[in-house]
């Protein structure tokens, strides 16, 4: 056995006895690292994703050492009971909360994902084969899937499309190394090495024609989907058949502790998830935000207090911060009817809110998941046979676990004052303004400094104006003339400011980035502002209701007045919408169309591209399969006896185009030394290579012998060289005159 010969033993693929490739573990990690990019990216957590990417690297590093060591890894079992223990963490919020980023714990899509990547990181420690390698792509195609769903973002357009191209050569190395532990039972390096480039070639065109088939593919499917599905207006879905939707895929409605901004396209259903009664139109807020960091809002301190009934009131200290406080013992539904909502720092007391006016609603969920109760203004009283009720200085109402469905509450609101002549006559004077709304709520550095750009903007938007109530509606109206409302809007980038991108870059997007302009801006005009996040008023009914849909989920900004309190100012109000026509523009910009006004060029290099394509798949399916045995194999004879004898039958092909013919009755040593003789000057090049190949031959062809794949890399060699040689020297240049061996 020659150094680099292995044993030919069973097929096993985590035999010690083959060498592990490192490519396929280093496109497995490409892999996993794309997959988990993608969520980290919605996420926004350095932390979290410093961690997750040491251990998946971790992971990769432990498995392959591992496996070299020939320590036995579990791995399918394995990952199927970690698999079920992470269905057992993703349902108990106690567990999911020490595993999940803070972003993650109020928002299950995402946290879900995040499931997803624990799974894929465990998974890493696991990897005791080439398969379990390439299970990777399964759990990343899922994080990369639910991704997408909410975000199309181009920087995870380009994460999907290196998951692509790693998994397709992760497919191709691996069932490259699988054929050839059942073929040829062991492997070298140099062998390895030979077949690598063309892998590469191979995953780069099946990458470059899965593009292109999808870009080619999307038009006719969107065709057929619009012909089956077209008629049907959404419209025309009566209530019965939405509810019916909503239990079978029910609608979770939550406020996130931060609201991530322009992350992507948006949608909605007309599915009713509140009905509202109220003797005026109002926005329904559910939790308000003071801090921007260039990509989100969210609150610094948020503390939780538990509510106690009118009747109870005294019976604790409203003031009384704690993260969580549970239910009394001893209290009943009747007990705690009516609950009065503290004071919040954020807040005027109702009664120094001039000119105000207290709201009554009466609102009752129809679909949906609810984790808050919902009301305008400022909350002073709700009503509901819920108990363990909390609020905290984001505003929230909520209980500690969702709240049960059909839930029927009232709630008692006092509304500030909209009325322009009474905002007009407000002071402008910051001195004016509560302490706490003042220090919290006219923030405007990011990363410890403001944006000199966004000042000189807001002063030229307000110039001449001295009440803030006109500098306010300048800067809504602003903005909703400069910028167009998409739900289809891509993802700004995450390295960028979203209001400077916003407002000087894009001039597109949904409520967040509307919302979060008008709040930064105002702030610049030194007006206090908050973030907003809740529902608009929703579709008036005749019965005096107002039904509020899922799509009628909204952000908008409040900014504070003193001695009135907060003033919603919405600057989507009167921007142009664009979503429709903006997604009519990308369906007609499609490659197809491209391809087809471009004339006859893209599409001849995209039939080549094809035929390449196609080419290669072929010769790699030919060679892998044996689809054309040799016709010296015999039934039992391995394949690189075969392989030598199909290289020397080549050889003899090469002479006989060149009049020398092995006849019948020659044996190969015979005919070797025949041409050895007759080579011009001796034995020299052509014959010394002859003389090579034949002895490989006789030796594999009719000895008992098995050859190495050391020795099949000769007899190659040896070919190349003949054929070589022979072209150099020209037809008539090999022999003597006398050429032909009789015999």
């Amino acid at each position: 056995m020659t150094q680099q010969q292995l044993p030919l033993t069973e097929n096993k693929e985590n035999n010690p006895s083959y060498p592990i490739s490192p490519w396929i573990y280093l496109a497995g990690i490409t892999v996993t690292l794309s997959g988990i990019y993608a969520v980290n990216y919605g996420i926004n957590d350095p932390g979290f994703a410093l961690l997750t990417y040491s251990l998946t690297l971790a992971g990769y590093i432990y498995s392959y050492l591992a496996r070299r060591a020939n320590f036995n890894i579990v791995s399918l079992p394995l990952t199927l009971i970690l698999g079920s223990a992470a269905v057992v963490v993703a349902l108990n919020p106690v567990l999911m909360g020490m595993l999940l980023p803070p972003i993650a714990q109020d928002d299950r899509f995402l946290a879900l994902q995040v499931v997803f990547v624990w799974v894929a990181i465990v998974h890493t420690y696991l990897l005791s084969s080439d398969s379990a390698v390439l299970f990777t792509c399964v759990p990343c195609m899922t994080m990369l899937a639910l991704v997408s769903a909410h975000n199309s973002d181009p920087q995870l357009q380009n994460a999907f499309i290196v998951f692509v191209g790693a998994s397709i050569f992760l497919m191709v190395h691996e069932n490259y190394l699988r054929t050839q532990h059942s073929r040829i039972l062991g492997r070298t390096v140099h062998s390895d090495r030979r077949l690598f480039s063309g892998q590469l070639q191979l995953a780069a065109l099946c990458l470059a024609g899965a593009l292109l088939l999808a870009q080619l593919a999307a038009v006719p499917i969107q065709k057929v989907g619009q012909s089956i599905f077209g008629s049907v207006s959404q419209d025309s879905l009566s209530v019965k058949n939405e509810s019916l939707k909503n239990i079978l895929s029910p609608i979770h409605v939550n406020e996130r502790k931060k609201v991530q901004l322009a992350t992507g396209p948006v949608s909605g259903s007309d599915i009713p998830l509140l009905k509202i009664q109220c003797n005026r139109p109002l926005y329904w807020r559910g939790a308000v935000f003071t801090h921007y960091d260039g990509v989100s809002f969210s609150n610094i301190y948020n503390r939780d207090i538990l509510l106690t009934t009118n009747a109870e009131s005294g019976a604790s200290n409203p003031q009384d911060y704690v993260n969580m406080i549970p239910v009394p013992k001893g209290f009943s539904s009747s007990d705690l009817r009516s609950y009065a909502v503290p004071p919040n720092s954020l807040e005027l007391p109702p009664e120094k809110m001039k000119d105000s006016s207290s709201v009554t609603q009466n609102i009752t969920e129809v679909n949906g998941v609810f984790s808050e109760f919902y009301g305008a203004g400022n909350i002073k009283e709700i009503k509901t046979d819920m108990t363990g009720i909390i609020t905290n200085t984001a505003e929230e109402i909520k209980t500690s676990s969702p709240l049960p469905p059909s839930l029927g509450y009232e709630v008692v609101s006092q509304v500030a004052t909209d009325s322009p002549e009474i905002l007009r006559s407000a002071s402008s004077s910051l001195d004016a303004v509560p302490f706490y709304i003042r220090s919290t709520c006219l923030q405007k550095q990011v990363s410890g400094q403001e944006d000199q750009e966004l000042q000189k903007l807001t002063n030229s938007i307000i110039k001449g104006l001295t009440n803030n109530y006109d500098r306010a509606l300048a800067i809504k109206n602003y903005i909703s003339f400069h910028c167009k409302y998409n739900l289809n809007a891509p993802a700004a980038p995450r390295d960028e400011d979203i209001v400077y991108y916003f407002l000087f870059k894009s001039h597109q997007g949904y409520c967040d980035s509307f919302g979060a302009a008008m709040t930064m801006l105002a702030r610049y005009a030194g007006i206090p502002a908050r973030f907003a996040s809740g529902f608009i008023t929703g579709k008036a009914e005749n019965d005096g209701t107002y039904s509020v849909r899922e799509n009628d989920k909204h952000i908008w900004s409040e900014l504070f007045f003193p001695n009135i309190g907060w003033v919603t100012f919405d600057a989507t109000d009167g921007a142009q919408d664009i979503t429709q026509s903006a997604l009519s523009s990308s369906s007609q910009g499609s490659f197809a169309r491209w391809m087809v006004s471009h004339g006859i060029i893209p599409p001849l290099i995209f039939l080549s591209i094809l035929c390449l394509l196609v080419y290669v798949v072929w010769s790699e399916l030919r060679m892998r399969l044996n689809l054309f045995p040799s016709r010296l194999k015999v039934n039992g004879q391995p394949i690189t006896n075969s392989h030598i004898a199909d290289a020397y039958r080549n050889a003899c092909l090469l002479l006989s185009k060149r009049g020398i013919a092995r006849p019948n009755s020659m044996t190969a040593d015979e005919f070797a030394a025949w041409i050895a003789d007759r080579e011009e000057g001796g034995a020299g090049a052509i014959s010394g290579t002859m003389e090579r190949l034949t002895a490989l031959h006789v030796l594999y062809r009719y000895g008992t012998g098995i050859a190495s794949v050391e020795e099949t890399i000769q007899a190659d060699e040896a070919l190349e060289q003949l054929d070589a040689l022979l072209k150099q020297r020209g037809k008539h240049a090999l022999l003597p005159a006398a050429t032909q061996p009789s015999p």
